[in-house]
Formats: structure tokens, C-alpha cells, sequence
């Protein structure tokens, strides 16, 4: 399972370069289907989502794109790409898939995860959904003993991110800026690759 991990999808500013870069990668491994998760954004809302992430990706027709919010259309994916957008709704995203456990086992189980600002935070074993200091909740565990702080300096989370470890006596604490990706596999994590010129801090916990 390969990791795309973006702060904010905003590389130098400019959210185009982001899209290019999703599109490149879908278009250069022959990919053909994708499982769009858009329940956390406020401001694209139901099929506005949808509609936002197809304009913005610009993919040809022969890839199918699928609403993970649509009844119906999770039996329709075998192995797809997953992309979880970002937005304020986070306990309704959280909801949605914890309360679907096909749902659930699509994301965890896919060959490759899209995940910007929320969708990022998502695959940790703890996340926060509410101001800094409020209690971690559970996440996906896709990256065990591990938090994740999206739009990391831009917001000054730094040293939300060091709290939230030592609180919860996690072992990894991720920061990603918003014009950064983290690229890794929860086999091999630790360990990544970066993409976009933002920062990506990594603290570990040596307990």
C-alpha cells in the first residue's frame, strides 16, 4: 500500500501543480478506477465534492471515478486508487467510514492512498479533530503509534505535534506543510520520500 500524504495541496502556492501531479501519477500507472471520499469538505458539500475533484483532477473518461457517499457504488470498485479530500467535517468522515466497515476495509486495503489535510491525518493510529490540546482520537492505524499535523508551520503546529506525542506516548509524530507530500508504505514507514519544496518533520518518541 503506497502513501501520498499532502500537507494542503498547495505546491508553491498553486494548487494546479498538486492536481498535475495526482493526475501523472494515476494517467503513468495505467489505473482505472478511483474511490473518492469527499465527506469532510465544508465547502464542496455531497455532489459539489465530486464535481470539484473531477474538475480539478481532469481525468480522461475511460477511468472511472466512483463516490464513496453513493449507496451502491462500493461494489462496483476492485482495488481502486483512494483519494480523501480535506475539510472541517472531520467527525463525519470519521463517522461515515466507521459506520461502513466495506467502506473501511477499501481504504486500508488499497494498492494506493490520496489523502490532503484531513485525509492525511485519517491513516494515523491517533488523530485530532478539534482545536490543539483536545483529547486524540482513534484513527485508521494504517501508520501505527503515529499522528499526523497537516498545514504543519503554516499554522504553527509545531509544537502541537511534540504535545500530542508525548500525551499519548506515541512513537512518531508527522508534520507536513501545506505545498509538501509524504510518499511511504506502512511496511516501510519510518522511512519516506518528499515531494514539493514544504517542510516535513518527523518526531520520534524514544521511550
Amino acid at each position: 500500500m503506497e502513501l501520498h500524504l499532502c500537507g494542503g495541496r498547495k505546491y508553491n502556492g498553486h494548487e494546479e501543480i498538486y492536481w498535475q501531479s495526482v493526475r501523472d501519477f494515476i494517467i503513468g500507472r495505467n489505473l482505472t478506477q478511483v474511490l473518492f471520499v469527499g465527506t469532510a469538505s465544508e465547502t464542496h458539500q455531497g455532489p459539489l465534492a465530486l464535481q470539484f475533484f473531477r474538475e480539478k483532477v481532469n481525468l480522461n473518461e475511460s477511468i472511472q471515478i466512483f463516490d464513496a457517499e453513493v449507496s451502491g457504488e462500493l461494489n462496483l470498485v476492485h482495488s481502486p486508487v483512494v483519494y480523501v479530500l480535506g475539510g472541517m467535517k472531520q467527525m463525519e468522515l470519521i463517522n461515515l467510514i466507521r459506520t461502513n466497515k466495506k467502506l473501511e476495509r477499501i481504504i486500508c486495503t488499497c494498492p494506493y492512498y490520496f489523502g490532503e489535510s484531513m485525509g492525511a491525518k485519517l491513516v494515523g493510529s491517533k488523530l485530532r479533530v478539534g482545536t490543539a490540546g483536545t483529547p486524540l482520537i482513534e484513527g485508521l492505524g494504517i501508520l501505527k503509534d503515529t499522528v499526523i499535523e497537516g498545514h504543519y508551520t503554516q499554522k504553527q503546529r509545531q509544537q502541537v505535534l511534540i504535545d500530542e506525542v508525548k500525551t499519548e506516548n506515541l512513537k512518531y509524530g508527522l508534520g507536513i506543510d501545506e505545498d509538501a507530500e509524504v510518499v511511504t508504505n506502512p511496511e516501510t514507514f519510518p522511512h519516506y520520500n518528499k515531494l514539493g519544496p514544504g517542510l516535513i518533520e518527523l518526531i520520534t518518541n524514544e521511550r
